[in-house]
């Protein structure tokens, strides 16, 4: 058999399981344990992405359902598509897989736009800067601030625009959240040599806490060392003597700003992306900012759904 028919059969064979697989049909644990979410959560992103996603004219196209239980087998186990794809309640092609995901990404972007955002009202703030006093006892905070490298297989242009100070390849994700590790903003628009503080300046968000400030709003963001200290964002005091007023602060700043480390930590628990797969991702996304909010994705599902991604 030559190897285009039997490429011609596999594909037969493949839409005739994915027109008799019925996902939804597996129990729910076995559906959770496959993709990270309850069928009520799943029903609910269905719903909510539908609207964004434009219906295919073709007979044998993959039903949308499919489409998303594909991306988020992807997003959840970081398995190469082609093993995805190969999942018995799937049964898509590496190729269907890949385009499902793209168009899965887009849908949920165009959500998030609208779910990741900086509290824009003073009212908004405010109700931030109390959720953080009354669980860590720190006034004025409207967020705590942290970047993360995430490693790449080595670019093949500006290389070295993303190597980084571990001795790796890697975008460096800014990231800043709530007191509830809820992302309120993050920027991915950086290589690994991009040093936290540089990556900070270079973000929308800098500018827009500072013209707070200087319209005589009090609030700031929790930031470590690596960040410049400003009237907006706090940083600890270096060499602070143990039992010192400035040491006591070190100590609450610590424990609230440890908010964003275990944002990321969930977030890099929830995406599993191979490298290889994850920088075609990243390079395949003109818009950066589109891509962070790729990145983010599995982090808001599961806050969407109070459903523990783990």
């Amino acid at each position: 058999m030559s190897r285009r028919s039997q490429h011609r059969r596999e594909r037969i064979t493949k839409r005739r399981l994915r027109d008799l697989s019925d996902p939804l049909q597996i129990s729910d644990m076995l559906f959770r344990e496959k993709y990270r979410v309850n069928k009520d959560l799943f029903m609910y992103l269905l719903e909510e992405l539908r609207v964004h996603i434009t219906p295919s004219q073709r007979s044998d196209a993959v039903p949308f359902e499919l489409k998303l239980l594909s991306s988020l087998s992807f997003l959840a186990t970081g398995s190469y598509q082609r093993i995805v794809g190969n999942e018995c309640d799937i049964s898509l092609s590496q190729s269907s897989v890949s385009r499902s995901h793209l168009t899965i990404v887009n849908a949920l972007n165009a959500i998030m736009q609208k779910q990741i955002q900086f509290p824009c009202t003073e009212h908004q703030r405010n109700d931030v800067k109390v959720s953080f006093y009354r669980k860590f006892g720190v006034p004025g905070v409207i967020g705590c601030i942290d970047g993360t490298f995430v490693a790449i297989i080595r670019p093949k242009e500006h290389e070295d625009a993303y190597f980084c100070r571990n001795g790796y390849h890697a975008i460096n994700v800014a990231i800043i959240c709530d007191c509830d590790l809820k992302i309120i903003g993050i920027n991915a628009a950086f290589g690994g040599s991009a040093h936290d503080s540089d990556v900070w300046h270079k973000m929308f968000l800098s500018g827009y806490i500072q013209r707070l400030y200087e319209q005589g709003e009090t609030g700031w963001l929790l930031g470590d060392s690596g960040y410049p200290q400003r009237p907006w964002l706090m940083t600890p005091i270096l060499h602070a003597e143990e039992g010192t007023p400035e040491a006591h602060y070190n100590d609450m700043h610590t424990r609230t700003r440890f908010t964003v480390e275990r944002c990321i930590a969930l977030l890099k628990a929830r995406w599993r992306l191979d490298q290889a797969a994850f920088t075609r991702f990243y390079f395949s996304t003109f818009e950066k900012d589109s891509f962070a909010m790729g990145a983010a994705q599995p982090h808001w599902i599961s806050e969407a759904g109070r459903c523990a991604m783990t």
